[in-house]
């Protein structure tokens, strides 16, 4: 079961095998125990793990090779003492459980009274608990994919480019992946300038307009747009959805280069 948050001990400031490595290789490990957290890392392919450290596959393969010697992971990416480390009573679950047996112990009492007075009490018990539930799920969910807005945006932004038929596009192979990137945006944080670590966006409305300037960036170079009178290729949405092309070009693969 995910949880939004897990322990980091203090001995990860003079451990050995920690601070012996470097600070990308601690960061990399940190990544890990957050998508682990997130029961994000047991579903992750080798090239999508990459994606989300933004390192390359050969940069993977040794940040691998590290890890396992120390003792981190397996051979699987699973962390070793991961359970050990971040007890099952960290999951809001038992506190939840926890808290309704009370509740449910207190009506009962309060059912021994008066019938008014039961009535009040089991109906103040039951919004509690309604009001619990509705704060879990808004905590660990995510806005479902807009797949007609995310649409228009494209369309809005690059009408140049091929545009998909919304009832094929949501079925298919190109909306399941239209979906990984949308969560991307929901979970991902900058990793430089003023809003280091903060997340890309958290509400539907703040996702749709990280879109909208991605399109934007997008429809700015030439290489992706078919400017290039050498060349008749432009990409299209289901190539830019794809994640090893979607990394590309966040990675600032395809930005113009400058005159000489």
């Amino acid at each position: 079961m995910s949880n939004p948050w897990f322990r980091l001990y203090s001995e990860f400031s003079h451990d050995p095998k920690v601070q012996m490595m470097s600070e990308a290789m601690q960061r990399r490990y940190v990544m890990l125990l957050c998508l682990r957290c997130s029961n994000a890392l047991v579903t992750l392919h080798g090239t999508e793990i990459a994606f989300h450290l933004r390192i390359s596959c050969e940069d993977l393969a040794e940040t691998k090779a590290i890890f396992e010697a120390k003792g981190f992971i397996d051979s699987d990416w699973n962390l070793l003492n991961w359970e050990k480390r971040q007890p099952s009573s960290d999951s809001s679950r038992d506190r939840v459980a926890k808290h309704r047996a009370l509740q449910k112990e207190k009506q009962n009492e309060a059912c021994n009274g008066d019938v008014t007075l039961h009535t009040k009490e089991c109906n103040g018990l039951e919004q509690n608990r309604t009001d619990i539930d509705n704060s879990l799920s808004s905590a660990t969910s995510l806005p479902t994919c807009p797949y007609a807005e995310l649409l228009k945006l494209y369309a809005k932004r690059l009408p140049e480019l091929p545009q998909p038929r919304k009832s094929l596009w949501i079925a298919g192979a190109d909306g399941k992946a239209m979906k990984a990137r949308w969560r991307w945006v929901l979970t991902a944080c900058y990793e430089s300038g003023e809003r280091a670590g903060q997340r890309m966006a958290q509400t539907e409305a703040e996702a749709l307009d990280w879109f909208d300037r991605f399109f934007e960036y997008v429809s700015k170079s030439n290489w992706l747009m078919g400017r290039d009178p050498a060349r008749t290729w432009h990409c299209n949405l289901a190539w830019l959805m794809k994640l090893e092309n979607f990394t590309k070009v966040l990675s600032g693969n395809y930005d113009n280069k400058a005159q000489a």
